[in-house]
């Protein structure tokens, strides 16, 4: 099957998105299908081959006619590879798939994560208006809706009437890399350059925006090092709460007890998932923004370790409550410590965790399953 996937997001540009879309792809031509990727950017790459994928880079335009021209760009794309479908696994596809749509007919996919439901129905203004409708236009005229888990698809059904037959739940794979063995001597080197050598390490691999957290397991573990002075917890990426998180580091006299790490290189981020004892993220909603699913879980399951996360959105799919790790309420600060303790003082039980973890994400969410979900679902 030819394929063109539309996105804004793609490696080296990488975010959640961009690995779901690098992992998809990765499993597709796995499976012997054809793939071109279209990327529209601020600024303008070139087309390369990688790993047998055609990637197309077309400057991203500004202004209020930009959805205009990705969707000509996209028109021009089409009629150049003529794919069997068009998957567009990004928010800001709706827009340009809208417009397109008006004009020219073609089989496209829509990815649903649950954030993009949110912010396009939730707009307000002349602005937020147009965004609606184009976003209706381009659910309405797609030939299936694919969402990241069954909270994204129960939170599309909540807010219009899209028929059930158009909708399927596919969920996130990882890269084979996510899967290869430890390498006990770059780990090992890791937590002595970070002067971490005999501390357990609690770890949080996520953007620093309020939505993820970080607030809530400093909080936590401004009551837990009294009793475990061993504890660590390792920060993991940047955003904009950086400057808040550091200051709440600072008023809970923590400073010796965590450690903000900043971006990490794709090929050092096994080290520092293998580094940890226990992996935490407690997201909740702020705003229009939700966890539709968690893949930040996963690959911490697929590394052998025990999870941490907020009872919210598509994050109990994630976590297999008891089994894989521990929900809890992302609102209730006891009930995080309380979790966190039982892992601090129990590392058979950490053991356990983790390994059931891995175990059901080496069943459940490879490359090659996310993608052959994707075929069965684009060939019904």
């Amino acid at each position: 099957m030819r394929l063109l996937l539309f996105t804004y997001e793609y490696p080296p540009l990488v975010g959640g998105i961009g690995r779901y879309c690098a992992t998809l792809v990765d499993g597709l031509v796995e499976m012997g299908h054809q793939v071109t990727v279209l990327i529209p950017r601020s600024v303008e790459g070139a087309d390369e081959v990688v790993r047998g994928v055609e990637v197309r880079y077309s400057p991203r335009s500004r202004g209020p006619f930009r959805s205009f021209v990705d969707a000509y760009r996209l028109y021009r794309e089409i009629r150049t590879c003529r794919p069997h479908y068009v998957l567009a696994t990004h928010g800001f596809s709706f827009a340009p798939l809208g417009l397109l749509g008006l004009f020219y007919r073609f089989p496209y996919a829509l990815t649903i994560y649950g954030s993009d439901v949110q912010h396009h129905t939730s707009t307000r203004g002349l602005a937020g208006a147009l965004r609606r409708w184009l976003f209706w236009q381009a659910i309405g005229r797609a030939q299936r809706l694919i969402c990241v888990s069954q909270f994204a698809r129960s939170l599309l059904q909540s807010v219009s009437l899209v028929p059930s037959s158009k909708l399927y739940v596919v969920y996130p794979g990882l890269h084979h890399k996510r899967f290869t063995p430890s390498d006990e001597g770059a780990v090992k080197r890791l937590r002595e350059r970070l002067g971490l050598a005999d501390r357990l390490i609690l770890l949080t691999v996520a953007r620093l925006v309020c939505r993820k957290g970080h607030d809530q397991v400093l909080r936590s573990l401004a009551r837990i090092v009294p009793l475990h002075r061993e504890v660590h917890y390792l920060v993991v990426g940047d955003g904009p709460d950086k400057e808040r998180l550091v200051r709440l580091t600072k008023d809970l006299h923590l400073e010796a007890h965590v450690t903000f790490v900043g971006r990490v290189p794709e090929e050092e981020l096994n080290h520092y998932y293998d580094a940890a004892d226990i992996y935490v993220m407690i997201s909740r909603q702020e705003g229009e923004t939700v966890e539709g699913f968690g893949l930040a879980f996963i690959e911490a399951s697929a590394r052998g370790l025990p999870v941490v996360g907020g009872r919210h959105g598509g994050v109990p799919e994630a976590i297999i409550d008891g089994r894989t790790g521990f929900l809890v309420d992302p609102l209730d600060n006891d009930d995080l410590t309380r979790r966190l303790l039982t892992l601090i003082e129990d590392p058979l039980l950490r053991e356990t965790l983790g390994r059931q973890g891995r175990e059901r994400v080496l069943a459940e969410f490879t490359a090659r399953r996310m993608a052959e979900r994707t075929i069965e679902v684009l060939t019904q």
